[in-house]
């Protein structure tokens, strides 16, 4: 089993085992580990049928991220069938009506492959099966495993009598878009989403994802939030914190994202936290524009002795990112994971910074170093009075402390 999908498949299986009312379960599918971990829970499996529905290149790409935090969206379809052109941005400049929550939904293309062509093609949608086997709502509770959900085929099955979690369930619940001014979302798979003032997007098989942004956050157009990659993830931003021009917070699997109050990052800026990481900022910090904050490695590192992967996707002491009160990062700087830089502390520009930081200290360079203790900065250029810097931040660097 993959890092995550336990997540995923104790949050399905607790739906089956919700609605089935002791139906016995036709999957459809090719997902065996799911089977077998149905059968651990006493699930008794009545059919299974192979509907795999093959992605294209362009698919894989309509579903990327980029470390810039830019989000493609393209060619895609709202529940309401109308097409999305956001483009990952409040298009309407933050005028989305309260029930704009969307499922982005990809055409349903059954056309027969052309003869030159290469790729396989394409399965049967899951309700043909349905049709072709005559299964009935009554006696079957029905698991899709690979298909993704999508408006046109929930229609489908409502035809033939099915009702939504009541008789069946998608494994990929699709991608779904919760834009400026939606109301709290909360769904079968356990995502819970406050967050009136910044579009979100939960991707595909995302379950028991927590988002909490308090409405009196700021966030420009082009900035977004979102969550990724099977279940856990969790994102708070405390009150009055100012996210300007194309910002993003990504957490992805069990990633966590933490925002204190009063916090402001500015333009081209992105925030990261791969499974098993955690980044904790704390209260009113500034962050210059481009400015990269990166927890985990994004790919797996294998040891070639043993064999053993060196940085397993779990939480320990080292997948922290941990930025105290009063923290001033400069433009282009990039913080990576196992990094602690104390309150009241300046990361200078384009720093590469990745260790343990004392408060109160500048810190430079390329990997960072401590440049300058016991200082106090000032939100305001023109303040000649450090009675202006509260006390808490106007302190000595601790290790000089006596």
């Amino acid at each position: 089993m993959k890092f995550g999908e336990l997540e995923l498949f104790t949050t399905i299986t607790n739906i089956v085992k919700k609605y089935h009312n002791g139906r016995p379960l036709t999957v459809i599918g090719n997902n065996l580990e799911l089977v077998d971990f149905f059968k651990e829970n006493g699930l008794e499996i009545k059919n299974l049928f192979s509907a795999i529905e093959e992605k294209t290149d362009e698919e894989d790409i309509t579903d990327t991220e980029n470390i810039s935090g830019e989000e493609n969206i393209s060619d895609e379809e709202s529940i309401s069938g109308e097409e999305d052109n956001s483009n990952d941005e409040d298009s309407s400049g933050g005028e989305e009506q309260a029930d704009s929550i969307e499922y982005a939904q990809e055409d349903a293309v059954n056309a027969e492959p052309s003869p030159v062509s290469s790729k396989p093609a394409k399965a049967p949608d899951p309700d043909s099966y349905i049709l072709e086997n005559e299964i009935d709502p009554y006696e079957n509770y029905v698991v899709f495993t690979e298909a993704k959900r999508r408006k046109d085929l929930c229609e489908e099955l409502e035809v033939l009598g099915f009702s939504e979690f009541k008789d069946y369930v998608f494994v990929n619940h699709g991608k779904i878009i919760l834009h400026k001014g939606s109301p709290d979302y909360h769904d079968e798979y356990g995502n819970n989403i406050h967050c009136k003032v910044c579009t979100v997007y939960i991707q595909e098989y995302a379950c028991n994802v927590n988002i909490n942004v308090d409405n009196s956050a700021k966030f420009d157009e082009k900035c977004f939030i979102s969550a990724r990659h099977l279940g856990g993830a969790e994102i708070t931003v405390g009150a009055g914190c100012r996210f300007v021009d194309n910002v993003s917070l990504v957490a992805a699997g069990t990633g966590k994202i933490t925002i204190g109050s009063g916090t402001k990052i500015v333009m081209n800026s992105g925030i990261v936290a791969l499974e098993g990481h955690t980044i904790a900022i704390g209260e009113n910090c500034l962050f210059s524009y481009d400015v990269k904050i990166y927890s985990g490695d994004g790919h797996a590192i294998y040891n070639t002795r043993t064999g053993k992967r060196m940085n397993p996707p779990v939480p320990t002491r080292r997948s922290v990112i941990s930025i105290g009160d009063h923290v001033w990062v400069g433009m282009r700087a990039v913080i990576l994971n196992r990094c602690s830089i104390g309150s009241g502390s300046i990361v200078g520009a384009g720093a590469i910074v990745k260790g343990t930081f004392p408060n109160n200290c500048v810190i430079n360079g390329n990997p960072a170093r401590i440049t300058a203790k016991n200082v106090a900065w000032s939100n305001g250029y023109k303040d000649d009075d450090p009675a202006d810097i509260p006390e808490e931040y106007f302190r000595t660097t601790e290790e000089d402390e006596e």
